[in-house]
């Protein structure tokens, strides 16, 4: 049980707490790749949000494979990370892994001992990275101690962090003296209140030492001359076999459930096997044995060596005695060598990863001490080597050298990305050049960048056509063919377009400001404008992108990769282009999982009380488009106080309030409409340029519900489940709810509005918000400022609701999300 006090003491943001000073202030963009379960995780997740840096969030993939993980840290740009050493270790036994590390500026590790070769190693490729060491038990909240490592010899885990006591006591609870092994016994604020309905294990290990709570960490430590803790293993029978660190007592724990066993322990055979004794009056024999160790156990926590003895020696307190138990006799195979070319790569390949024993084609890879990371490695390896697709379920499948190699040989060569001459477009892209050429409204997103009047034209010019080439996305254009499909034509000729410089007068630019957006033709070879703007005092970068081809986020990656190459630093090409999400998408909706997708959106709209559209106050022929932009009554701070508590997003509430707002209008219960995102869930799409975003029919089911939280947990859990797919199946759709997609809902969290130009402010500007659809009647954009208020923005038909109507209606849907977040039952029902 940690406690938010335990977290808040560990995120303190001061001198004396070293581990977050030095993690927090000298990234600015982490790592996050560990496991929710692995209390690694917590830093990853927490430091970054309370110290302002971007998280780069590592999927499974990425993670499990380290070619993979070195991609996606160079793709992001990560210069903080913790890591174990091990794992560290395996990425760089990669060649390619260089220019990653050359990049970090702090590497956090901690988990397992740090060995002074792995310091030298990095330090070979990155001088000036900050390395710290840390220690700490789940118990005492993620870490407790730390040290920054500045020589290869005698790494210790450093001194306490900020409000962190330890002492080092003997098996009487006495402290020892200085140099003198003993336990660690960790107190302060980070220690936790116990264990989840284990009050005997919580006794033990929890006391209460000098008037505080107190940890019993089970290590084994002393305090060195220069009082820094240094490490010296584990009072419990945990072993190192083959590197691999194995507890004793869960082997045994496993084989004293098997029927036929009486008694039996575990032992470590000169640090390289792993031996088990067993008494069976049943008399089961080594092959059963065996066989049950390999359905019930990781590999490499499966015996090598098993001895059934008649009976077990035990100690005059009647318990085993380990000390008197016979060592076996370990018969060593003989190693048989390669008899192929490729027997021989495989055996080269299994030496890089592992770099102590000695191995042949005889050799079972899954007895050998392979952790999860050398075995992701090896396949990493072995991929990259023959350009074929494995998991680790084919290396167990053939796990010998001659089997392996039958393997790769049979394996199919994984398809290179076909370069087209035209690729489809993608759903939303056809629903926005209806809308353009049909003339209603300008689909532009139109961005002004302030900046400072030292910038360099060329340089700058540069930058952006650096930046074009490196989004394909960007270059498009579309072409209808003669059967009426669209298609998007890539396109190489970022450098024909003449970027130009405008000089005007401050009073001319400050007239013109607002037309400087153009309606950008559909068909016309370029979708996008750069234009320099010089006036006597100031100096703009003014960017017009069609929203064909763009969405917001593209906009914001586009200025972020103009800066960088202004800065002299090359953006990273994309990994998977505009074109290549499209071409799978167009194939998505017919796989397994595409028809899954479509059948859980048909059974969540066959919930609804049918298609919801706000009933209209007026009935006027001519299409009038038209915007209210009014700020919101609602306590910010309240909000996400609510949030934070309960576990739902912001958007989960506006748009659960939207729906109660609908309920009431409609008189209907399950209430279904357009929810936006930005669609890019998908990794592979987080530098990509293109019209990514993404819309899901969603449902809030008002009615039936009594208690507003569980409400809100149902719609955000049910908008989660739709994420998973990449878009919603918007022909099916429509064909059975043609007026589904009257009501959008588009949650603007606070954007950054100013960036830095070598030093040097930007300030951003968007000009124009993009008319509404035609055929959608109106769209709720609630929009967070930088002050922290809300405005709640909407976009609907003059010709269809008065002024008056969306004023009531802004009225209660600030009563509706006040009324979520102060009462625990349902509002406005009915």
């Amino acid at each position: 049980m940690i406690e938010h006090g335990n977290l808040s003491n560990f995120l303190l943001d001061s001198p004396v707490n070293r581990e977050f000073s030095g993690y927090a202030k000298q990234s600015s963009c982490c790592l996050d790749m560990a496991q929710m379960t692995f209390d690694f995780s917590f830093m990853e997740h927490y430091i970054p949000l309370v110290s302002g840096a971007k998280v780069a969030f590592a999927l499974y993939e990425e993670v499990a494979n380290p070619s993979r993980m070195i991609d996606f840290m160079n793709e992001h740009g990560v210069d903080g990370a913790c890591f174990t050493p091990s794992y560290l270790t395996g990425l760089m036994k990669l060649p390619k892994s260089e220019e990653a590390i050359r990049r970090l500026k702090v590497i956090d590790f901690g988990a397992e001992a740090f060995p002074g070769t792995l310091y030298t190693r990095i330090r070979e490729w990155n001088p000036d990275v900050c390395i710290m060491n840390g220690y700490g038990p789940t118990e005492a909240t993620i870490s407790c101690t730390m040290k920054i490592v500045q020589s290869p010899e005698n790494v210790t885990i450093g001194i306490p962090n900020a409000n962190v006591y330890v002492f080092v006591i003997n098996e009487n609870g006495q402290e020892v003296a200085d140099g003198e092994m003993g336990e660690l016994l960790i107190c302060g604020q980070g220690i936790r209140r116990g264990y989840v309905n284990l009050p005997d294990k919580t006794a033990e290990s929890f006391i209460s030492y000098h008037g505080m709570r107190a940890y019993k960490s089970g290590d084994l430590v002393r305090i060195t001359p220069d009082h820094e803790i240094e490490y010296l293993g584990r009072k419990d029978n945990q072993v190192k076999i083959r590197g691999l660190r194995i507890e004793l007592g869960e082997v045994e724990s496993v084989f004293e459930q098997m029927p036929g066993i009486d008694l039996c322990v575990a032992s470590s055979i000169k640090d390289r096997y792993l031996c088990l004794y067993y008494t069976s009056s049943s008399g089961l024999t080594e092959e059963q044995v065996r066989a049950y160790a390999g359905e019930h156990l990781a590999h490499y926590m499966i015996p090598d060596i098993y001895v059934m003895l008649t009976e077990m020696p035990l100690t005059a307190n009647h318990k085993i005695d380990r000390k008197a138990l016979p060592e076996p006799v370990v018969e060593e195979k003989a190693v048989i060598g390669a008899q192929t070319e490729t027997q021989q790569e495989l055996l080269d390949l299994l030496s890089s990863v592992m770099t102590e024993g000695s191995y042949g084609i005889n050799t079972n890879l899954l007895e050998i001490g392979m952790s999860s990371l050398d075995v992701m490695l090896l396949i990493s390896l072995i991929g990259e080597k023959y350009e074929i697709g494995i998991s680790i379920g084919d290396l167990d499948a053939h796990p010998t050298i001659p089997e392996l190699e039958q393997f790769v040989k049979k394996a199919p060569k994984l398809k290179k990305r076909e370069k087209r001459d035209r690729y489809p477009t993608v759903i939303l892209q056809l629903a926005n050049y209806a809308e353009t050429t049909s003339g209603s409204g300008n689909q532009n997103i139109p961005m002004l960048y302030e900046l400072d009047p030292s910038v360099d034209d060329e340089r700058l010019r540069e930058a952006v056509y650096v930046t074009m080439e490196a989004h394909p996305g960007l270059l498009m254009r579309l072409e209808m063919d003669e059967s009426g499909v669209l298609w998007q034509i890539p396109q190489d000729n970022a450098r024909s377009y003449e970027i130009k410089t405008t000089r005007m007068s401050d009073e001319e630019f400050d007239a013109s400001v607002m037309t400087l957006s153009r309606r950008i033709d559909s068909n016309a070879d370029r979708l996008y404008r750069f234009e320099i703007i010089q006036t006597p005092t100031r100096k703009f970068l003014f960017a017009d992108y069609s929203h064909l081809n763009s969405d917001g986020d593209s906009v914001d990656i586009i200025l972020e990769d103009i800066i960088a190459a202004y800065e002299g630093k090359k953006p990273v090409p994309e990994y998977f282009t505009m074109f290549e999400y499209a071409a799978f998408l167009s194939d998505f909706w017919d796989t397994k999982a595409g028809k899954r997708c479509i059948n859980m959106y048909m059974d969540m709209l066959e919930l609804s009380d049918g298609p919801t559209t706000l009933p209209p106050d007026l009935a006027i022929e001519t299409w009038d488009p038209k915007r209210l932009t009014e700020p919101g009554s609602v306590d910010m701070q309240k909000l996400r106080g609510f949030c934070m508590q309960n576990h739902v997003s912001v958007s989960t509430v506006l748009a659960g309030a939207l729906g109660i707002v609908l309920a009431k209008h409609t008189g209907k219960k399950n209430i279904a409409f357009s929810f936006g995102y930005n669609g890019r869930s998908d990794s592979r799409l987080h530098r990509t340029y293109g019209f990514i975003a993404s819309m899901l029919e969603v449902l809030c089911r008002v009615g039936g519900q009594t208690s507003s939280l569980a409400y809100l947990n149902g719609f955000q859990q049910d908008v989660i489940n739709l994420m998973m797919f990449p878009t919603m199946p918007l022909v099916e759709v429509a064909e059975k709810y043609p007026a589904a997609t009257d009501i959008c809902f588009l949650y603007q969290p606070a954007e950054k509005l100013t960036y830095e130009m070598d030093g040097k402010s930007v300030k951003v500007r968007f000009l124009q918000q993009i008319m509404p659809y035609e055929t959608i009647k109106t769209i709720f954009q609630p929009q967070e400022e930088q002050d922290g208020t809300i405005n709640w923005v909407i976009d609907y038909h003059g010709n269809l609701y008065s002024d008056a109507y969306m004023h009531r209606v802004v009225s209660e849907l600030n009563g509706a999300v006040n009324a979520l977040i102060t009462t625990d039952t349902m509002p406005l029902q009915g």
